[in-house]
């Protein structure tokens, strides 16, 4: 140090114990401890994730610096996983792939990272651009981007520009993000919360893996995710068995398929715009296989059960002209226990539509067709091109202070009947249509007209005070 003379600050970066920035204090210098080390201050030959790596070396020596690491403009390759706690990134520079390494650019693992105001831009083709494995870690204020729109005509789930990868991880969080032009925009997996994020562009913007759990989905603006119509092209999908998710407040409109699917249990969809969307603009299913071991037992054989979707707009969703089935909310069994309250689902191919698949084998049809407490609750459903409410179930199914231009009941098969339906306090414009149904009480509701199918007919319903 006794070299360097004119100079209020050195870096030091010898490879040894004394490396970090010092600062001349009269003919002395101190060591700086809580500062950021510009990339650009390291010369040499040192490759961008060297230079970080001993930035961390340094950072947990017996001096205990802590030296966030800064990125200044430029762009900088990388394909290397970086082991770090507690570790601040940031600056104004991108990041991007290193040509020819195709599985990932950068892999953080460990716990209390910060990775703030960067872009990751995919350059060249690469899996994914950001990994993060751990806890408490954050990324905000980056952008995630490729030059061009996919043009594949499939989902592909191995590709994400962000990856939250430990289905074990608590408190992560994404805020204030931007994902445009990818496969997938973010995947995400165990606890976490991303909030305030925009997805454009993308096949799928955001993937909730099975493993999501407690998590919160809040403020995101998700639109225009429609470079195909495949299965799984949503603007949110939330696979398989995820559990007690808050889906709240995102704006989601043109998504390839449907807006929100959402295949799991125990959880909260309120306040969220979704409109004009391929084909449903959420739907809700379940599915036994390629579930996760959640700590909290589920059911057996699993189905998606005590789920509440509340207070949505979802309007002007069934674009899809060729496929007529689609609706403002769309639940398809197997499922019980679920609440649609609130909503608004005008100007869809169906309002709310409850639902079984076709041509299930007999002895499906007690696990796979199931669908028993249902509450259709105080909703809005006009102007639909078919049934405003098309409601489906066996038992326990509540249609209450809806109102509506019209309501069809049903059952999973021609055999079955939907036993005692209570549908009360409705306005109905249109037709009540008692389908496939049995003791029915159909009571204190404003209705243009009643028509009671001949399956119908003679099976004990209590109809009174009617308009």
């Amino acid at each position: 140090m006794s070299e360097i003379d004119g100079y209020k600050y050195a870096l030091l970066w010898a490879g040894n114990e004394e490396d970090g920035l010092y600062q001349r204090e009269e003919s002395d210098w101190k060591l700086l401890k809580t500062t950021s080390i510009n990339l650009d201050w390291i010369k040499g030959d040192d490759l961008p994730e060297q230079k970080v790596k001993r930035i961390i070396e340094i950072n947990h020596s017996e001096k205990k610096p802590e030296y966030a690491v800064y990125f200044p403009e430029g762009e900088f390759e990388f394909a290397d996983v970086i082991h770090s706690d507690d570790q601040y990134f940031w600056g104004v520079g991108t990041i991007i792939p290193k040509p020819g390494q195709n599985d990932r650019t950068l892999r953080i693992n460990g716990n209390g990272n910060i990775v703030s105001g960067l872009s990751f831009f995919e350059k060249t083709f690469c899996r994914g651009l950001l990994e993060l494995d751990g806890n408490d870690n954050l990324v905000e204020n980056c952008k995630f981007y490729k030059a061009n729109k996919s043009t594949s005509n499939r989902v592909i789930y191995s590709d994400r520009f962000l990856y939250i990868r430990n289905p074990q991880g608590q408190r992560n969080q994404v805020r204030r993000c931007e994902f445009v032009n990818g496969r997938i925009g973010a995947s995400l997996e165990g606890n976490y919360k991303i909030l305030d994020c925009s997805v454009s562009h993308c096949i799928t913007g955001l993937l909730l893996r099975p493993s999501s759990n407690g998590s919160e989905i809040a403020f995101n603006h998700i639109f225009e995710n429609d470079v195909n119509h495949h299965s799984g092209a949503d603007g949110i999908l939330a696979q398989r068995n995820v559990t007690n998710l808050h889906i709240h407040h995102n704006d989601i409109t043109k998504s390839g398929e449907h807006g929100i699917y959402f295949q799991g249990d125990s959880s909260l969809i309120e306040n969220n715009n979704v409109s004009e969307n391929h084909r449903s603009g959420i739907k809700l299913a379940s599915y036994t296989s390629n579930l996760f071991e959640h700590p909290k037992m589920q059911r057996d054989p699993y189905l998606g059960f005590n789920n509440v979707i509340k207070k949505n707009i979802c309007i002007g969703n069934s674009k899809d002209e060729k496929d007529t089935t689609n609706a403002g909310i769309y639940l398809q069994a197997p499922l019980e226990n679920i609440r649609v309250e609130e909503n608004d689902c005008s100007d869809n191919n169906y309002g709310i539509r409850s639902t079984s698949l076709a041509n299930l084998r007999t002895e499906e049809l007690e696990s796979r067709a199931r669908l028993r407490d249902l509450y259709i609750i105080n909703n809005i459903a006009h102007n639909t091109r078919r049934a405003s409410l098309y409601i489906e179930g066996e038992r326990d199914v509540y249609i209450e202070k809806n109102r509506v231009d019209s309501l069809l009941t049903n059952a999973k098969t021609s055999s079955h009947r939907l036993v005692g339906a209570v549908i009360k306090n409705n306005e109905i414009k249109g037709e009540l249509t008692l389908n496939r149904a049995q003791e029915a009480e159909i009571s204190n509701n404003k209705i243009g007209r009643i028509n009671i199918i001949s399956n119908s007919q003679n099976r004990n319903h209590r109809i009174r005070n009617n308009d």
